[in-house]
């Protein structure tokens, strides 16, 4: 890939290299957000507002863990989790129970403090609670800002609004038509390909289709331009033979999909790689609906058919680079599993506690383990070694080492193509990573992945099928039985949906 020669500065975000230099650390919103959920929190606590009442987080969503971490900084713990999806109903999260507000609030009325922090449903809770008999100030509160204010200046006056959101898209307008002189001007770019998602695997799958799009559309190399949202999405980019790449930040994008949003498309010839819950409701629950990841990127954001070929990455470790990295941290070829315990936005954890015990377990069994690591906010799993390597090498170490176990994240779709043996975790309480959307077989990326579901009911149990599924049934069962599931016990064998307890 051919870097580009725009010079444009990159704002917003801070990354994460998680997952081999892949993952997103924060976006800058999301750090707005957490960092407000804090405050909240702490100005309760110092009012003495949870003092002698239990705690009930409502709501099991994509922040459930930031809310129970900031409770945990100020000596606080929840008492429950509760939620009105039915799906979620019986879930486990941190040793909870996620239960439904009728289940469990009716009886503790003046017993029990409620937090919300869904913003988009802040309304709905709030008039539910209400008719429950419970007010706001007293029995419940919104942590995570001012009503009204989005994280965005939504508490603003509304002529500072307007002002704001119409220098965005002056902004926005002005960064397009900067790029396109860079480029040699209106008439020789037919294209900008905007891709907006600073985390790993939205931006794999949007390099998946791109040169697919280009040849259909018969758009040369020299004819358009890709932005890339952050230095981790142009990791990923340089994976694809794809040209003429651009950084920018965080800001800028949101700038130039609000000139895009008001602008004719002749006046703007902007093409932004949103799949379809990016521009409708973010929030929306995947886990019901009859696609997969890999559709929202065929079907939806490149309009593509069936028929339409994926463009497989490029790696370029050869086998002595490989063979130093792992004499280097002392790692046996073939007899390798790497633990993958972290993922962007932190929207699911397993237990410390599983990862310690798979690694004690596998070490027993003659392997060596060790703990893919970004930096110091990724330790490694205790007992296992910190290690690290490029995007570029990912494969080629995964098929050397021979075993991955890993949370479901963007460095599962970079190491899809590997011939390891693939564990990858699920978890089922917050729906945010449903195996049925992302599931790699599901998406047709790996069809002999080993796809595990967490619900949080069995630890010990989740963590005898871990073993015994890294290291294949017949090995594992000598070293100890669990009653978590089965696997096939072959390399590569099927594991889908297997649930722990559950």
């Amino acid at each position: 890939m051919r870097a580009s020669g725009l010079r444009l500065p990159v704002a917003g975000g801070r990354l994460r290299g998680g997952g081999g230099g892949c993952a997103l650390r924060k976006t800058a919103v999301h750090d707005k957000k957490i960092k407000s959920i804090r405050k909240s929190i702490a100005r309760l606590a110092g009012q003495g507002w949870f003092a002698g009442r239990d705690i009930a987080v409502f709501g099991a969503g994509m922040d459930l863990l930031p809310v129970l971490e900031c409770l945990r900084e100020r000596s606080l713990s929840a008492s429950a989790i509760i939620d009105n999806a039915r799906s979620k109903a019986g879930k486990v999260c941190r040793g909870l129970v996620v239960r439904s507000p009728e289940e469990y609030l009716p009886s503790r009325k003046g017993r029990v403090r409620v937090l919300l922090y869904l913003r988009a449903y802040r309304d709905e809770m709030s008039r539910q609670l209400e008719r429950m008999g419970y007010a706001e100030g007293e029995d419940f509160r919104f942590v995570g800002g001012a009503r009204g204010d989005g994280g965005d200046g939504g508490g603003a006056p509304l002529i500072a609004r307007e002002l704001a959101a119409l220098a965005r898209v002056l902004r926005g307008f002005a960064l397009y038509r900067r790029i396109l002189g860079e480029r040699g001007g209106r008439g020789k770019i037919r294209e900008v390909f905007l891709c907006p998602y600073p985390g790993t695997g939205d931006t794999y799958m949007a390099g998946l289709y791109l040169r697919e799009y280009l040849a259909r559309n018969g758009i040369a190399d020299d004819d358009y331009v890709l932005l890339a949202n952050g230095a981790a999405a142009l990791k990923v980019l340089r994976l694809f033979p794809v040209k003429n790449v651009a950084v920018i930040g965080e800001s800028q994008k949101d700038d130039l999909l609000a000139a895009y949003q008001l602008m004719h498309p002749e006046r703007m010839r902007l093409k932004p790689l949103l799949f379809w819950d990016w521009r409708v409701r973010r929030h929306a629950n995947i886990s019901r609906l009859p696609i997969t990841f890999d559709d929202s990127f065929r079907y939806d954001v490149f309009r593509l058919d069936e028929s339409a070929a994926r463009r497989a990455p490029e790696f370029s470790a050869d086998a002595g680079a490989v063979s130093e990295f792992f004499g280097a941290h002392g790692l046996k070829m073939g007899r390798t599993v790497v633990l993958s315990p972290y993922m962007g936005l932190r929207m699911f954890e397993l237990p410390m506690g599983i990862w310690a015990g798979v690694a004690s377990r596998l070490a027993g069994l003659g392997y060596s383990v060790c703990t893919n690591s970004a930096g110091d906010d990724e330790p490694p799993v205790p007992g296992t070694e910190a290690v690290f390597f490029p995007l570029s090498a990912a494969v080629p170490i995964m098929d050397a080492a021979g075993c991955f176990v890993g949370l479901r994240s963007g460095l599962c779709d970079v190491i899809s193509s590997s011939a390891c043996r693939m564990v990858v975790i699920y978890e089922t309480a917050t729906e945010k990573t449903p195996l049925r959307y992302f599931g790699l077989k599901n998406m047709g990326l790996n069809e002999s992945a080993i796809e595990l579901e967490y619900d949080g009911s069995d630890d010990a149990a989740f963590e005898d099928l871990i073993v015994r599924q890294a290291c294949g049934e017949g090995e594992g069962e000598g070293e100890g039985e669990g009653e978590g599931g089965s696997g096939s016990g072959e390399m590569g064998g099927s594991g889908a949906g297997n649930r722990a307890g559950g």
